[in-house]
């Protein structure tokens, strides 16, 4: 059951977007650079079309969400039976996250999935927070153009009560990149409802025990600068890229918190949570080289 040539699909992506053009001119081409073979993106009602070649792309599927609340479920209603057992793997991520490749730059996702990863059921993946350094205009190219962010040295306490843009030096958030045959459900951030014995659970950090039982499954605790630097696979969280996407993304029918109902003046703690402390270039050097390859061709 495990075997590749059993699947369509080594590793498929899913994920819900509302306005995100900006997002998907790096994360379309980003993911499929490495090794996803089919992206899902799941509608919540943008009021900005999509870009023509986001429609005629052959490996992108737009599906209308239909089902708002909890925010996981329209992930669910795509991640149909029939469709998990068409994929060995699947990457749940929001358009602003880009998991990445650090211990061995040149490997691609798929290619640490193959090897490094290979007998595992889910791999828990930390987010870097990175932020927009004062932009006010929406980067040409998100990663490219957005290379600053959080140290997991430092303190960030926020200087006003915030429920998103609190302090992660003592536990982050993760995202999952996990085997569709060992998960019948999905949560906002990990699989759930495993379905075999043999269930394994690691970090991509140093590939340390793991779990995915409910609050356990959304964090890793201790992030720290030099995990950093040696960590197997780790998320860009491109949050808050620059006032204008702040902007647009605080909105009252956002039903991922960003609204002022969920959280007083979350406008303003957006752009308070702006820490610009360790220039990261891991991901921005991979993608150039990747752009490189793209136009060679």
């Amino acid at each position: 059951m495990d075997d590749d040539a059993f699947f369509k699909y080594f590793m498929i992506s899913v994920t819900r977007v509302y306005n995100e053009n900006m997002m998907l001119r790096s994360f379309i081409p980003y993911y499929l650079s490495q090794g996803v073979d089919r992206i899902y993106l799941l509608d919540d009602n943008s009021t900005e079309p999509f870009e023509d070649w986001v429609l005629s792309h052959p490996n992108v599927e737009i599906q209308k969400v239909r089902q708002r609340l909890p925010e996981w479920s329209s992930v669910e209603r795509c991640l149909t039976e029939e469709l998990r057992k068409k994929t060995k793997w699947v990457i749940t991520v929001d358009s602003d996250e880009f998991i990445h490749t650090r211990r061995n730059p040149e490997k691609t996702i798929r290619e640490e999935m193959e090897t490094t990863f290979k007998f595992v059921s889910c791999v828990k993946i930390p987010w870097l927070m990175f932020t927009r350094n004062k932009r006010v205009e929406n980067p040409k190219d998100v990663i490219m153009d957005t290379v600053w962010r959080w140290s997991q040295d430092k303190r960030h306490p926020p200087p006003k009560p915030t429920k998103k843009f609190g302090c992660r030096k003592e536990q982050m958030e993760v995202k999952c990149i996990w085997r569709a045959s060992h998960y019948r459900q999905m949560h906002c951030h990990y699989p759930c409802k495993c379905c075999t014995e043999n269930e394994v659970v690691v970090s991509s950090v140093d590939m340390e025990p793991d779990g995915v039982e409910p609050w356990r499954g959304t964090i890793y605790k201790n992030l720290t600068e030099k995990k950093v630097e040696n960590a197997w696979m780790l998320c860009n969280h491109y949050r808050i890229v620059s006032e204008e996407h702040a902007k647009g993304k605080c909105y009252e029918d956002s039903c991922t918190l960003y609204t002022n109902k969920a959280e007083e003046n979350i406008l303003e703690n957006a752009l308070l949570a702006d820490y610009p402390d360790v220039k990261d270039l891991c991901l921005r050097n991979k993608y150039e080289k990747i752009l490189s390859r793209v136009k060679t061709i």
